[in-house]
């Protein structure tokens, strides 16, 4: 069994809950997902099954989409709504157009403070583990890039945002600092992640879905492995060019790519990187 399956992980569970009910419903010990998503977001959780788990490096290179609610008026210490709630200040003086103004200026290649309550390790400890422990963590501004970030709803105290970024952003840190900038405070009450690379939420299926799939002895709608290298270069190889790469031996491309998707008479059979200009090695061969 293998391939990739597009989940649509529910509120309150955590991604590893999913992980783990499918195992038991796939009986498959090798299944991991592509990026984790906190226990209170919902939405679009690429899960990998079978030998799949090889490739689940690469969905960390696709872009996001994220649909947000933040209030305005408090803060949390989980700048979501899991967290310690505190009041800051009436925010009725803030307008669609200030926050619209704001949110703007998280657009581009910016620094981004992560949440304390977060899986970035620090020191050998993941920092949630740290803050649970109440010792004081001093984060450093890390580089993140975001392509968007529009306003869709101003219903003051509530703020609705779509924003699309790259791997390593952090939505309730976007939702921390709008309040801040905005001098009232600000957390994340909703999150939902619409779109994950090539995987979207119109076509994501919850765990009860697939279970359900399964208890009817249906077929669960599983993606091919290359299904995430969307917008990949693409190498065909003859026959004997294919049994050379299952050797391990180098073939020559002309190509800008770092990495490409091998291809044996239309079906995927491995990934390739660049080890000098014009000659590739296969680093994951599938066959």
């Amino acid at each position: 069994m293998r391939g990739i399956l597009n989940i649509n992980k529910s509120s309150g569970m955590t991604s590893f809950d999913v992980v783990s009910r499918l195992r038991r419903l796939l009986h498959e010990k090798r299944i991991g997902h592509g990026g984790t998503l906190d226990p209170l977001a919902d939405g679009v959780l690429p899960v990998f099954v079978g030998t799949a788990t090889r490739v689940s490096e690469y969905m960390l290179e696709h872009p996001k989409t994220y649909l947000s609610t933040i209030k305005l008026g408090y803060e949390s210490n989980t700048y979501d709504a899991e967290g310690e709630i505190s009041f800051i200040k009436d925010p009725s003086y803030v307008n669609a157009e200030m926050a619209e103004t704001e949110l703007k200026s998280f657009v581009g290649d910016v620094m981004q403070i992560p949440p304390v309550f977060s899986a970035i390790k620090k020191n050998g400890q993941s920092l949630y583990k740290s803050a649970r422990n109440g010792d004081v963590v001093d984060l450093e501004p890390r580089p993140v890039t975001i392509y968007a970030c529009d306003l869709l709803a101003f219903d003051n105290p509530f703020v609705t945002v779509r924003v699309r970024c790259a791997r390593g952003t952090y939505i309730r840190s976007i939702a921390h600092d709008l309040g801040e900038k905005l001098g009232c405070g600000g957390y994340i009450t909703r999150l939902t992640r619409e779109k994950y690379g090539p995987f979207d939420i119109q076509d994501a299926l919850t765990v009860e879905q697939i279970e359900r799939l399964i208890d009817e002895g249906r077929e669960v709608p599983f993606y091919e492995i290359d299904h995430i290298m969307d917008g990949w270069e693409h190498v065909d190889l003859n026959e004997t060019e294919s049994q050379d790469l299952i050797n391990g031996k180098t073939f020559s491309f002309d190509s800008n790519a770092q990495k490409v998707a091998v291809y044996r008479d239309g079906t995927f059979l491995a990934v390739a990187e660049k080890v000098e200009d014009g000659i590739y090695h296969p680093s994951k061969v599938f066959i």
